[in-house]
């Protein structure tokens, strides 16, 4: 199955690299812009007072209030960035969904989420929704062996060392396997943007079709992605990181198209 969703990827991409380039740049580009708007920021209000309280000009006492200023650069830049991505987001999934199945709609169409303030609510609390089940659910994964790293470091001083080096052995084992279980089973919502891009429809039915779609199904995606991970990995130093990342992209919209038209794979096979 994995081989049969990179070939189409592949097919689907050909002739196309160029514009998936200009769609996943155009996020890329907001997130750079905004966190240079940050750091400027930061530079404006709030180094002066910590370079202050570095060298001593002002008392520790101040520095609650530079941590305060950091967070309140931060914060709005962060929720502006998040009102302008998520739409955008659903957007390119939309638009890379279009392309696996042959057709290549222009760029701008990934700004569709903005046409109405409903659309665009919407949007935000679908967006909003998925990515904090998500993080509720790598937060629970990771919490069994965050918790064993954590007492083995505190109680360090009254552990043997073999002991305390089997602990933390154990609490790394624990995190990463926790942290595995989470990203498979959150694949449970991989089909939600790509069906909320086809069809306007609440949130709670969204959720609901992806799970029940997804069943039996969660671990290849999963897999899937995993096939990736190595050529993000060598994208600095060996692949051209402009091919992995659309190649990636419409990879997954031929899975999503799949997993959406089962009937129609059937008639293929």
């Amino acid at each position: 199955m994995v081989k049969q969703m990179k070939e189409q990827g592949r097919k689907a991409l050909c002739g196309n690299v160029g514009a998936a380039l200009g769609v996943l740049l155009f996020p890329v580009i907001l997130i750079v812009l905004f966190s240079l708007l940050a750091v400027l920021l930061q530079m404006v209000f709030v180094l002066p007072d910590f370079v202050r309280v570095v060298t001593g000009g002002v008392k520790a006492k101040a520095v609650p209030g530079v941590l305060l200023g950091h967070a309140a650069v931060f914060i709005p830049v962060s929720v502006a960035l998040f009102l302008l991505l998520a739409p955008i987001g659903v957007g390119c999934y939309r638009w890379f969904l279009l392309l696996a199945r042959g057709k290549r709609l222009p760029v701008r169409q990934i700004f569709c989420r903005f046409e109405t303030v409903a659309c665009y609510r919407s949007t935000l609390w679908l967006v909003l929704n998925v990515e904090l089940r998500k993080l509720a659910m790598l937060l629970l994964g990771i919490a069994p062996g965050a918790v064993v790293l954590g007492a083995s470091f505190s109680l360090s001083a009254g552990l043997p060392r073999l002991l305390l080096l089997g602990t933390r052995l154990l609490g790394l084992f624990l995190t990463a396997y926790g942290a595995g279980v989470a990203f498979v089973y959150s694949r449970k919502y991989f089909l939600v943007y790509y069906l909320a891009a086809r069809k306007a429809r609440p949130c709670r039915e969204l959720l609901h079709e992806s799970a029940e779609r997804m069943r039996g199904q969660r671990l290849n995606t999963a897999v899937l992605y995993l096939h990736f991970v190595p050529a993000l990995l060598c994208c600095m130093l060996l692949l051209p990181t402009l091919y992995v990342l659309p190649y990636l992209s419409v990879t997954l919209g031929c899975q999503a198209n799949r997993l959406m038209n089962p009937q129609q794979e059937q008639e293929k096979s």
